[in-house]
């Protein structure tokens, strides 16, 4: 029986957590450390298809009976982007879901179960402070020092958050709404809907951002800040430490990727703990995965907006190289029809040829 030890109690922590208690159980024990005076982020949570499933498969909560009140989402739609159609949707397949949520919600689950040994501590050494075989830090972005880390490609550097009291009951998705100043992502919560008005801190003002976010939005912003997109050279820490959250990398979350990463790292590194894989093998996979993660969401970018701005010229001339893997998928996705890419999905990371498909014929050019 192997002692697990994460710290935190924010999203990566709860979901590598209920991934160990979901699939290995039997195999470990698993102690949360965390500080209550760390706040968790306020502001809701998009995921794709392996969250809700995750749950479901752990405890058996549906839809209408769920501690942390999660509400399922159906896809995404896009508003403005490209040259070619501004208003479009991404669906998920009808069998299937993803889920948006509140992360405090979760993080209150994740401390009150009963199923992990929790510990409030404020850690600041883990390998030295902590007795168990292996630590999953989840601290966040807070303390890190980034001379251990490498700079991701990406032309969003802040963010303005917003919070409307109303709730659209017919609004079962997330909302990317391109603007002049970059996009925004909205987020229905069960009581509320949530905001993020992202730019680039270089090119927009944050005055000029809060009053975009009124202006377009009608919303006003609650909290503004700044961000750096990055990533840890190596997954793993020290001699027993693996890095998930934002203690290992930041990418700004188009399309709910940050959440399917945090669950792809512990499934990775499980192999290591529990399986004997390599972790050099382990760390050349995720590393991989977030390549494609960076790449993917660059391509996002190189077809523009509606709006001929300065944030718009500036992404669409950020570096951007198309993999081979990438170019195989680009290259199948315009060779079948729709039904054909959904009855037989080649992969890109987390995305499938659907998701190529769907972007190729509704925003490229």
């Amino acid at each position: 029986m192997k002692k697990i030890a994460i710290i935190g109690s924010g999203s990566a922590a709860s979901l590598t957590a209920i991934s160990l208690y979901r699939f290995l159980k039997d195999e470990c024990e698993v102690e949360i450390y965390h500080d209550s005076k760390i706040a968790i982020e306020p502001v809701g949570q998009a995921t794709l298809l392996t969250t809700p499933k995750l749950f479901f498969d752990a405890f058996d909560w549906s839809w209408y009976d769920n501690p942390i009140k999660a509400k399922f989402k159906t896809g995404a739609s896009y508003e403005n982007w490209g040259k070619k159609n501004h208003n479009f949707f991404h669906g998920f397949p009808m069998s299937a879901v993803g889920m948006h949520f509140i992360p405090s919600l979760l993080s209150e689950f994740l401390l009150n179960c009963g199923i992990f040994k929790v510990t409030e501590k404020y850690i600041t050494n883990p390998e030295e402070e902590i007795d168990a075989d292996w630590i999953y830090d989840c601290r966040g972005r807070s303390e890190i020092d980034y001379t251990e880390y490498q700079d991701v490609t990406n032309p969003l550097n802040a963010v303005v958050l917003g919070k409307s009291e109303d709730v659209d009951p017919n609004l079962s998705y997330t909302k990317c709404v391109a603007t002049p100043d970059g996009w925004t992502f909205v987020i229905p919560n069960h009581d509320s809907t949530s905001y993020g008005y992202l730019y680039n801190s270089t090119v927009t003002s944050t005055e000029l951002a809060e009053f975009n976010l009124r202006a377009l939005f009608g919303v006003s912003p609650t909290r503004s800040l700044n961000f750096k997109n990055y990533r840890a050279k190596s997954v793993w820490s020290g001699e027993k430490t693996i890095l998930n959250g934002n203690r290992y990398a930041f990418v700004e979350p188009l399309e709910a990727s940050s959440m399917a990463m945090y669950q792809y790292i512990m499934e990775m590194t499980a192999q290591t703990i529990f399986r004997g894989e390599s972790p050099h093998l382990v760390d050349h996979k995720i590393n991989n995965h977030l390549n494609g993660i960076e790449t993917f969401l660059l391509w996002h970018y190189q077809y523009g907006s509606k709006y001929d701005t300065p944030f718009w010229e500036y992404a669409k001339s950020l570096p951007f190289k198309m993999d081979d893997d990438f170019k195989f998928n680009i290259d199948y996705a315009k060779s079948y029809d729709v039904k054909y890419l959904n009855e037989n999905p080649k992969f890109y990371s987390q995305w499938n040829s659907y998701n190529i498909r769907n972007w190729l014929d509704n925003v490229a050019t």
